[in-house]
């Protein structure tokens, strides 16, 4: 739970026509999934066109797998989606997401849809089988103060971010947040979203969604059942959610526009790809890797845009040489305690400094004050301090949370129509953490419309 790495959305596609081929090929089968899956076909309307039978067999599917609103299968522009959070699988409803499921059971439950080795040669045409087009990484890390108290305003300060990164200030009422957010632009030179990193307070939004106490499904090793100590019971595996608890979550989400980030750094050859296959992914499964090698990209990915300068408390005397005319005159003053911003101004007043010269030597110690420094480094080991993932786990807990051959949560039989197959944009269910307003057609016009509340999970 603690410092390891949760998929916490996953988003894959496909388009209509490559599903066509398999379909008729026989390379994916309806009747073959609802076998391994124990389904009738009850739920099936034979007058419904293949791809339209495929869509609510993977509903069906979800269902037995995912609570309600967990899940969602849909089609759109011609392609068709599946959406899931890969914590919740095999869980009852509720909306936990501190533990990843194992790798074997990630691997497995892909193959009970049926997506698992699909990259084919269909006459003269290869087949990738389903790319990835939306791939949350996070972390939660134990803190020792409160966290939009402490980090959040520390991670808004004056601090050289690269890889374009920008910091923006999500304020609420209770716990404030930070985003990280990189723009690129589209065909049409509108700007999206193409990655975002946020943190923010785990521990306020699951007081939020009126969790006091949490049982969690996998034990805790003894490493992390130390470091959380009375907060954490052993014998019942229950976490305590109180004053003194600090969670820091840590979420990267990669887009269409950012999944090579992650491409690269699976596919250990050295070359770029926009894409990513989810044939990639499986590949790692199946040599038990996956969750080492997304470790990997998180704390690189942490490293090089945000945690990629060393603080000091004390002035670097270098990163002002454009100052010389005065600069050696404030270093003395640079003791004081920084804290007071209003008041080295003040005293930099004083001294007959005007209103630019004040506010271009001030602005670069914004963040060398030494509670800050203190923030910034611990953060910093944290993200670097090295983990294991256990392949080991009990197998009992991973069993479908319904009956299988139950009812699924599919649309209803009137929700898509012949004349709606160009554009079928069913409403989602689910994925209550999403902020699904940020498609791929998302564009900087329709910032305003966004309700920042929403941005529990965001892209």
């Amino acid at each position: 739970m603690l410092n390891k790495v949760i998929i916490d959305k996953f988003k894959i596609m496909i388009s209509e026509a490559d599903m066509k081929l398999y379909l008729e090929n026989g390379y994916i089968s309806i009747e073959n999934l609802l076998a391994e899956n124990n389904l009738n076909n009850e739920f099936i309307n034979p007058k419904d066109k293949p791809i339209r039978q495929l869509e609510k067999t993977y509903n069906k599917i979800l269902s037995i797998y995912f609570p309600e609103y967990d899940y969602f299968c849909y089609r759109r522009y011609g392609r068709l989606y599946i959406n899931f959070n890969p914590t919740r699988a095999y869980r009852e409803k509720d909306t936990i997401n501190l533990q990843m499921i194992p790798n074997d059971v990630f691997l497995n439950l892909l193959k009970k849809l049926g997506i698992v080795d699909l990259d084919i040669l269909v006459g003269s045409n290869l087949i990738k089988g389903f790319q990835i087009t939306e791939m949350h990484l996070t972390k939660t890390f134990m803190v020792n103060n409160h966290v939009s108290n402490s980090y959040v305003p520390m991670l808004l300060t004056e601090i050289p971010y690269k890889d374009c990164f920008s910091p923006v200030l999500h304020q609420s009422i209770e716990s404030d947040s930070c985003y990280f957010h990189r723009l690129a632009k589209n065909d049409e030179k509108h700007y999206t979203f193409s990655k975002i990193i946020k943190f923010y307070d785990k521990k306020f939004q699951l007081y939020k969604r009126g969790y006091g106490k949490i049982k969690l499904r996998e034990q805790l090793s003894n490493e992390e059942a130390e470091l959380l100590q009375d907060h954490y019971n052993k014998v019942t595996n229950t976490l305590t959610l109180n004053e003194n608890l600090n969670l820091l979550r840590i979420e990267l989400a990669y887009t269409s526009k950012s999944v090579g980030y992650i491409y690269e750094r699976l596919v250990d050859t050295g070359k770029k790809n926009r894409k990513l296959s989810l044939r990639i992914v499986t590949d790692c499964l199946k040599r038990g890797n996956l969750y080492d090698k997304l470790d990997a990209v998180f704390t690189e990915q942490l490293n090089s845009s945000i945690f990629c300068n060393e603080l000091a408390s004390t002035t670097d005397t270098k990163a002002f040489s454009k100052n010389t005319p005065y600069y050696k005159r404030i270093l003395p003053f640079m003791d004081l305690d920084k804290d007071d911003l209003l008041y080295l101004k003040m005293l930099l007043k004083d001294l007959g400094y005007t209103n630019s010269e004040i506010n271009k030597v001030v602005e670069p110690f914004i963040h060398k004050n030494k509670k800050n420094v203190c923030y910034y480094n611990e953060l910093c080991d944290l993200v670097n301090a090295p983990v294991s993932y256990n392949p080991d786990y009990n197998p009992s807990l991973y069993e479908p949370s319904i009956p299988k051959g139950s009812i699924a949560v599919i649309p209803e039989e009137d929700t898509c129509t012949d004349a709606d197959e160009e554009d079928n944009n069913y409403p989602r269910q689910g994925m209550s953490e999403d902020i699904d307003q940020l498609e791929d057609d998302f564009t900087w016009d329709d910032a305003d419309d966004i309700e920042f509340d929403d941005f529990d999970d965001f892209e």
